[in-house]
């Protein structure tokens, strides 16, 4: 796992739990700082608008659905494993913030084509 992820992710879990629902524009800041380790290591035009993707979204939630994404951008550049290792890291980011039961398996809102225009 990205070293970068694994220190957001302990200092994501070492939060007090009611000081997540009080800090909702940090825990964004946090959730996005979480994709774009996951894709800090990809290069290229796709991996570039992914980036402009995630800078855009305006909620835990279509940064969520933007894993689809980011699994097809790593898994590119570096395989389905490391790909699946990654997103399936970033799901303590966003518990409490998406109902992760229902928002498995979605595809995005914004779809993959969204990130050729």
């Amino acid at each position: 796992m990205n070293p970068y992820l694994s220190r957001l992710l302990a200092r994501r879990q070492s939060q007090h739990p009611s000081s997540r629902a009080t800090t909702s524009l940090t825990s964004l800041k946090t959730a996005r700082q979480a994709l774009h380790a996951c894709v800090a290591d990809c290069d290229g035009d796709t991996a570039d608008r992914l980036r402009r993707h995630i800078d855009a979204a305006r909620t835990h939630r279509d940064l969520w659905m933007q894993r689809a994404q980011v699994y097809q951008v790593i898994s590119l550049q570096h395989g389905q494993l490391l790909a699946h290792e990654r997103i399936e890291a970033l799901q303590p980011v966003f518990t409490g913030w998406v109902d992760l039961r229902s928002a498995i398996g979605r595809p995005s809102t914004s779809g993959w084509n969204s990130l050729t225009c």
